[in-house]
């Protein structure tokens, strides 16, 4: 397009939430403007005068741009009024632009529009935005959508100069619709300032009330109420198995990072081929209300591939042996898990449905790095279990119930040596005696003992074991050692 005159295009997303947005000056030049958003863009609007069209181009997969450079810088603090943007009142409009944030007129009872005046209502000699009348009663009450002003994320405190005539209560939304604060007028027709904070932030604020006057619109990306949000800590040990979200360690959406840290994990992002990175989106992409991983694209010609990184001493001395990835694809989906020595050792295939699934990946020796190859993929949360530690194959059958006796005769040397009298209900073969060392850390003890009783809860190993177990215990200690 070109055009004459400044020009703002911003990107609406079926929610009629700003999520993309491009500030032009006047060149006179055919330019290209480009608008993305990874939950699509339903609604276009253009502000600004004699602008001429020549070509729409739209793209249904969508891939960050490979060096994005903004077109408009934004504070992560600031302030912006009606008198700062418009050189003249206007009246009678659907909506008022200020720059990142806008205002939309109100709809009454009967479905006719209440329009909204740019005038000086407050009568300061600045000029305001006016809202006649925004009723408890409207289909549609006036609004202020703010979604535009701190990037992916939301403003976590406003603060709005206002002043009015009747009655005026604010009411602060979050992106999902969410009420997650409120602010009152006093009925002073004087200005005054109403805070409205939020830690998961601010997506659009509604007015209630009528002969409304808005001076000023300030806001903070980053603190509420002038006090630093607390940095979230994570524990440097990792327990032996559990779960880790996205959820809980970020609060925000995010685009574009080169890397994840979820306190005792990495998730990194994939490297095209000519070296361009593609970025990790961190959105609701399942589609749960929780926030996700979004992988755009990690292909098999990649020149680094989306991973989930492990330290090497994640479970104590080792990597974890058992990872599950719970994941939705829209592409393909092929999981490649690697040992600490960099050696593939298993792989993982997702299942041709978008639905969420959970795809498994073990190996004895321990798992740390995973390897993402497909597109479109958004993972919901990763397991671990530590306990699993090079588990041999099982070699004992288990068999019927049975009963045992016990009894222990104390020796010269006080060290008592169990005799066993197994009673089956059926006749058990004997198995030869194994390797106790089951937990493969070179040394029998308890560990050992432990893992056996885990697996004969599991059906894994014949019970029978246990009592050999005990007998080579009590052989092997040294004098005054036997218990």
């Amino acid at each position: 397009l070109k055009h004459t005159g400044p020009l703002t295009v911003r990107a609406l997303n079926g929610g009629d939430m700003v999520v993309d947005n491009e500030l032009s000056t006047s060149s006179g030049q055919i330019r290209v403007l480009q608008l993305n958003h990874p939950s699509g863009i339903k609604t276009i609007e253009f502000i600004g005068t004699n602008i001429c069209i020549e070509t729409i181009c739209r793209f249904c997969s969508f891939t960050p741009p490979p060096t994005p450079v903004p077109t408009i810088v934004i504070p992560e603090t600031g302030c912006l009024s009606a008198d700062t943007l418009f050189s003249a009142s206007a009246l009678s409009l659907q909506t008022v632009h200020l720059g990142p944030v806008f205002f939309r007129q109100a709809i009454d009872e009967a479905t006719s529009p209440v329009p909204l005046d740019v005038v000086d209502c407050s009568g300061n000699g600045s000029l305001d935005v006016s809202i006649p009348w925004s009723g408890a009663n409207a289909v549609l009450p006036a609004r202020m959508d703010v979604s535009g002003l701190c990037g992916p994320s939301f403003p976590r405190s406003l603060s709005l100069t206002v002043s009015h005539m009747d009655v005026c209560i604010l009411h602060a939304f979050d992106k999902s619709g969410n009420e997650v604060d409120s602010a009152t007028a006093s009925e002073s027709g004087n200005s005054q300032v109403l805070d409205l904070n939020a830690l998961p932030g601010i997506a659009y604020v509604e007015f209630e009330g009528s002969l409304i006057c808005v001076e000023e619109v300030c806001w903070d990306c980053e603190n509420i109420g002038g006090m630093e949000t607390p940095t979230p800590t994570f524990t440097p040990v990792p327990p032996p198995a559990g779960c880790v979200f996205v959820q809980g360690i970020l609060e925000n959406e995010g685009f574009g990072f080169d890397e994840i840290d979820l306190g005792s994990l990495i998730v990194s992002q994939a490297i095209l081929p000519e070296g361009t990175p593609v970025g990790l989106n961190v959105v609701d992409c399942l589609m749960n209300t929780r926030l996700d991983i979004a992988i755009p694209w990690s292909g098999t010609d990649a020149l680094e591939r989306a991973a989930i990184q492990f330290d090497v001493n994640f479970c104590i001395h080792h990597p974890p042996q058992v990872i599950e990835i719970s994941l939705a694809h829209q592409d393909s989906c092929l999981l490649h898990g690697f040992d600490q020595f960099g050696n593939e050792v298993v792989t993982a295939t997702a299942t041709s449905s978008s639905e969420l699934q959970v795809l498994t990946l073990e190996h004895p020796d321990g798992i740390q790095r995973i390897e993402f190859e497909g597109a479109e993929i958004c993972v919901g949360g990763i397991c671990w279990d530590c306990t699993k530690v090079g588990l041999p194959t099982p070699t004992f059958t288990p068999t019927a119930t049975f009963t045992e006796t016990s009894t222990f005769t104390p020796t010269a040397t006080e060290t008592p040596t169990p005799t066993v009298t197994p009673t089956p209900i059926e006749t058990i073969t004997p198995t030869p005696t194994p390797d106790f060392d089951f937990n493969e850390d070179l040394i029998v003890n308890t560990f050992d003992l432990i893992e056996i009783l885990n697996r004969i809860r599991e059906g894994t190993l014949d019970p029978s074991i246990l009592f050999e177990f005990l007998q080579f215990w009590f052989d092997n200690q040294p004098p005054g050692k036997g218990g």
